[in-house]
């Protein structure tokens, strides 16, 4: 239930793959020889020009900020 409710106050959005597809191919190839599960997340990533909340490890080493929960959690309860 606390999730839920501090998700619902964090401005989010659903983006269509569309909008992100002009990244695809970088991240395709970024994640190469990696989970290609995580192509769409890295893509969208790139095109916001914003980190990733994730634990998945197949992020590291690219060059885009990757929070874990904790590290975010920390990262919220500090803006309190």
């Amino acid at each position: 239930e606390d999730l839920y409710t501090a998700l619902s106050m964090l401005p989010l959005s659903v983006c269509d793959t569309e909008f992100y597809k002009s990244k695809i191919n970088q991240a395709k190839k970024m994640l190469e020889h990696r989970d290609p599960d995580d192509i769409h997340i890295l893509a969208l990533s790139l095109k916001l020009n914003c980190p990733i909340w994730s634990n998945d490890k197949d992020f590291e080493g690219l060059g885009v900020r990757v929070y874990g929960t904790l590290e975010l959690i920390k990262k919220i309860e500090e803006r309190r």
